[in-house]
């Protein structure tokens, strides 16, 4: 059974299935609202363990109900979570998500306790399991001084970098030049090359670019 380890925000997905937008003072009635356990870590732990593998979540959140929510979630999943820390100053962040009939979304978020991960966490939760994982997955969602720890503790161990390089921020090269999988959706390959994906031949040219600059695989 392969083990990875992931870095990534863990969330309280509030999703509303709605008529339309409100306007500014109107209260709407909707069909449907739904609450459940998110994030870009939370999921991917998900989806591993659900193919078989065993993941290794490390992640913060708040002393609250949604924290407590997630974590039960992510157990009853299979998740492995003693990775995840409880940050009692600070709330499990949380993601309220848009949904008209159309298909047209908007999504409002607040990262809480997301923000909070500190590098010493980090190293206290990766570095044991560092000699038995198949790989190390995360985005930038957490902070670049977390990630680029991580990043250094995998290679120390040979352990391969799957990096999402998502959401679009300035974090260093260091991240993902040497990636075994790096995959940005096509903002954020255009962020990190500098130039627009305007069409079909300018997202090839930059999945060729970003390939240049290092990862042994893109996927834009």
């Amino acid at each position: 059974m392969p083990k990875i380890a992931i870095i990534g925000s863990i969330i309280a997905d509030i999703i509303v299935q709605t008529p339309r937008l409100p306007a500014s003072g109107e209260n709407l009635h909707v069909p449907r609202i739904q609450i459940m356990t998110g994030g870009k870590g939370a999921n991917a732990a998900v989806a591993f363990t659900r193919l078989g593998g065993r993941a290794h979540l490390l992640g913060n959140v708040g002393a609250d109900a949604f924290g407590q929510q997630a974590r039960a979630a992510l157990r009853a999943e299979g998740v492995e979570i003693a990775g995840v820390s409880t940050d009692p100053a600070h709330p499990t962040g949380a993601g309220i998500l848009l949904v008209e009939p159309n298909g047209h979304t908007a999504f409002l978020i607040e990262p809480g306790a997301n923000l909070t991960l500190t590098p010493a966490q980090i190293e206290a939760a990766l570095r044991p399991l560092l000699p038995t994982l198949a790989g190390l997955l995360y985005n930038f969602e957490a902070p670049e001084s977390c990630l680029l720890l991580a990043a250094g503790l995998a290679r120390g161990q040979n352990v391969p970098l799957f990096v999402d390089a998502g959401p679009a921020r300035p974090y260093s090269p260091a991240l993902w030049r040497d990636a075994a999988i790096l995959s940005p959706n096509q903002t954020e390959a255009a962020a990190i090359l500098g130039y627009a994906l305007d069409d079909d031949a300018a997202v090839i040219a930059a999945a060729h670019d970003l390939l240049k600059s290092g990862p042994r695989a893109v996927v834009l």
